[in-house]
């Protein structure tokens, strides 16, 4: 049976969450349509058949390299094996993305594990307990509360965002951040992307966030994609802040944790990072669990590798 390609659009999400919702992972991100979509938004595909299916997108920052996310089902190399070789996908560099510890026997087949280079798990993805984060007890805290009192003293307040009323603040703060830091690896155009496509989403996932606020004004924001079953995980999709108030970061995130809490939810998967100083901030938080992922790169073709089962016949 060959494979079907279908592409995702936004009236897709939600058949894609509940696809997704039926999988155990151990990288949340690989189970949540937002993370999918966020990453996907320069074209994400569903690639498989009733067995075996994969997401597959454009890489957000590089137009000539696609992503291969690892497979759900029963003939996980198979179906890669017919993608690299899918001619209905656009041409261009083939990336194994995302790649988990329960992945490195298929992903052997194809290349080497490699650490991410651009992406944001170039550094683990972590997960925070949001009772823990917001009561932030003990020693393990204590740089973490130094930064909650200069927010205290510097009046910061948040509170959960009405996507709608809100959307134009967002959209400022975002425009400020991205004119500060954008540069020669990332354009501004790469650093706003997010942002509108978390903001897209309202409406077809169940989306949800939380605003920082400094004299009268929005500093910082965070929006996040909520599990269908209460109780277990929110996905983080976006958040920054703008501005000199110190503190305003780690404030952000105990405002998400509380925000979560408060509506039922255990654990807030906050992701890997680029970089190791945006990896170091999110350790201060103290995750509950980490995983390592890697990207196996510029896949080639098994040409028949044991590694690597035919697969099934029609």
């Amino acid at each position: 049976m060959s494979a079907s390609l279908l592409a995702l659009g936004r009236s897709d999400l939600p058949a894609l969450s509940r696809m997704l919702g039926r999988i155990e992972r151990s990288d949340p991100y690989s189970v949540s349509a937002g993370y999918f979509a966020l990453t996907g938004r320069r074209g994400l595909w569903l690639y498989g058949d009733d067995r075996t299916v994969m997401v597959i997108c454009r890489h957000p920052n590089r137009a000539e390299r696609l992503l291969l996310f690892p497979p759900f089902g029963a003939e996980r190399a198979g179906l890669i094996e017919e993608a690299l070789g899918e001619a209905r996908l656009p041409a261009g560099r083939r990336d194994l993305a995302r790649v988990a510890p329960e992945d490195a026997p298929v992903a052997a087949g194809f290349g080497m594990a490699q650490r991410e280079d651009v992406l944001d798990w170039a550094h683990p993805v972590h997960v925070l307990d949001v009772r823990t984060v917001s009561a932030h007890t003990g020693d393990r805290f204590r740089d973490f509360r130094k930064n909650l009192n200069r927010a205290a003293r510097a009046e910061l307040w948040a509170r959960p965002l009405d996507l709608v009323r809100d959307r134009y603040a967002i959209m400022g703060v975002a425009e400020g951040w991205a004119t500060s830091h954008g540069g020669p690896r990332f354009s501004h155009g790469d650093l706003m992307a997010p942002t509108r496509a978390a903001l897209s989403l309202w409406g077809v996932l169940p989306i949800a966030g939380v605003g920082v606020f400094h004299a009268g004004r929005m500093i910082g924001f965070a929006l996040w994609e909520e599990s269908r079953e209460k109780g277990r995980i929110a996905y983080g999709l976006t958040s920054l802040t703008f501005g000199n108030a110190r503190g305003a970061s780690e404030f952000l995130y105990q405002a998400m944790c509380a925000e979560l809490m408060a509506k039922g939810f255990g654990e807030l998967c906050i992701g890997g990072s680029e970089t190791a100083s945006l990896d170091a901030f999110k350790r201060k938080m103290q995750p509950c669990r980490s995983v390592v992922l890697r990207s196996v790169r510029n896949v080639g073709r098994s040409s028949g590798r044991a590694a690597v089962p035919a697969r099934h016949a029609a």
